[in-house]
Order: structure tokens, then C-alpha cells, then sequence
């Protein structure tokens, strides 16, 4: 704090910035497991600037990834046997980011950030009610309506009645 660090673009810098597969792998599985809780969300202001922060990181931590499988992939016949399989896990994320369940990575991003790594309560229903609408707005709106496919290329909303909820935090959940 005294010498006014942005931690965040710290941590950015240093995702795009690694040349350890391992640190990437690493860093990106405790990503996904890391859960913020908002015990008194409101309306979802918090929760709405930690999807903002949190979308930055997984999306350099996807960038990083297909930066190296595409180095691996300009290698020659003769040097990729030796490094074969070795950027499985990045080909696995990558892929399925680009399944055609989700209609575009930042989707992927968004979806995967409400459903792994956001809680919420509040005692007002209509307050979650509106964090949940938040989110699930914020998460349409990267979606590019197509009006040759069914539900115009949106696949369903998911279900975040377990991740934020109407409930008494100093009480306990009945």
C-alpha cells in the first residue's frame, strides 16, 4: 500500500508473463476453486466488481494457455514427440471454451465465474432477486442474438439459487 501497487495488474503481469506451464496450471485451478461470499449482497454490488476482477484473470490465464499450445504447435514433427501431451490441460480448458454450448469465450468466462466462484445472501428477497438479475444480464448481454437457432444461440441460464440466496447471516440458513 505505501508504494500504491496494483495488485491486480501485478498479478496479470505476471500471468502473461510466465514461461512455467506448471505456475499457469497452478494459478488457473486455484482460480476456479477460489470462492468469494458477499454475507450481506444486496443487490450484488460486490459481487458484481469481483466478476469484473476476476473476468481479467481468467481471461489472461486463457490467453497464456493458448499462447502455449500454439508455441507447441509450431514446433517441427521431430520436437513435439518430445513434449507430447504436455499442454493437455490447456488444450482440455481451451476446448471446452470453445464448445458449442457457450456462444463465445467471455460467455465461458461470465458463466463460469457465477457458477464457481460467487456466493451471496441477503435477508431481502427481492435484493437477491436482483443480484441474481445482475448477473444473468451481465451474462447475456455477451451473446450475440442469432435468429437461426433455437432460443436465438442462448443456451439456458444457469441455476444460481444455491449461490446467492435469501437467508439470514447471523441466524443461519434453516
Amino acid at each position: 500500500i505505501t508504494y500504491n501497487l496494483n495488485i491486480r495488474q501485478f498479478t496479470i503481469d505476471v500471468i502473461e508473463n510466465t514461461n512455467d506451464p506448471e505456475f499457469l496450471r497452478h494459478f488457473y485451478i486455484a482460480l476456479i476453486c477460489m470462492t468469494l461470499l458477499d454475507p450481506t449482497c444486496g443487490s450484488g454490488a460486490f459481487l458484481f466488481a469481483a466478476l469484473n476482477i476476476l473476468e481479467e484473470l481468467y481471461e489472461a490465464c486463457l490467453q497464456r494457455m493458448r499462447n502455449f499450445v500454439e508455441d507447441e504447435d509450431r514446433l517441427n514433427h521431430s520436437e513435439k514427440s518430445n513434449f507430447h501431451n504436455r499442454y493437455k490441460y490447456f488444450r482440455d480448458i481451451l476446448a471446452e471454451t470453445q464448445n458449442e454450448q457457450h456462444p463465445n469465450q467471455q460467455y465461458f468466462i461470465y458463466k463460469t465465474i457465477i457458477l464457481r466462484n460467487l456466493y451471496g445472501v441477503d435477508i431481502m428477497n427481492e435484493a437477491v432477486e436482483i443480484a441474481k438479475l445482475r448477473l444473468f444480464l451481465k451474462l447475456v448481454a455477451t451473446v450475440e442474438a442469432d435468429y437461426r437457432k433455437h432460443n436465438l444461440g442462448l443456451e439456458p441460464l444457469p441455476d444460481i439459487d444455491f449461490n446467492i440466496r435469501a437467508g439470514n447471516t447471523l441466524v443461519g440458513f434453516a
